[in-house]
């Protein structure tokens, strides 16, 4: 999946550079949690358009008072908590994710739970 969802979002980047659409393609990456295991996950910084590839996390990523935070959390578990904040990119395959809006205090605090990974 990995190479796919690369070769994906090197199509889409120059189709949006080409059209003047602001989103942040997220790359297909993988991550080694606390038990050691390898997980892909996809990057959704706060504030940030983006189209999410499907994968088995979301780091979520933000600044506050300058100071970078991350919280990587299981995609199940973050489309259960964010239901509302994430719809399908229609007629696209591999499958991405529009994020629609950032989640609330409430919904980061449930993430922050939750993660696998955070700082």
């Amino acid at each position: 999946m990995q190479k796919a969802y690369a070769a994906q979002r090197e199509a889409l980047d120059r189709v949006h550079a080409q059209r003047g659409i602001d989103v942040f393609v997220s790359p297909f990456d993988i991550v080694r949690d606390t038990t050691g295991a390898e997980r892909s996950y996809c990057t959704w910084p706060e504030d940030v358009t983006c189209w999410l590839p499907q994968t088995e996390c979301i780091a979520f990523t933000g600044n506050r008072a300058g100071k970078t935070w991350y919280l990587v959390v299981p995609w199940d578990m973050a489309m259960a908590i964010c239901e509302k904040a994430l719809e399908p990119v229609a007629n696209i395959e591999p499958v991405r994710f529009r994020t629609v809006n950032w989640p609330d205090p409430a919904q980061l605090h449930v993430l922050a739970e939750v993660a696998v990974i955070r700082s």
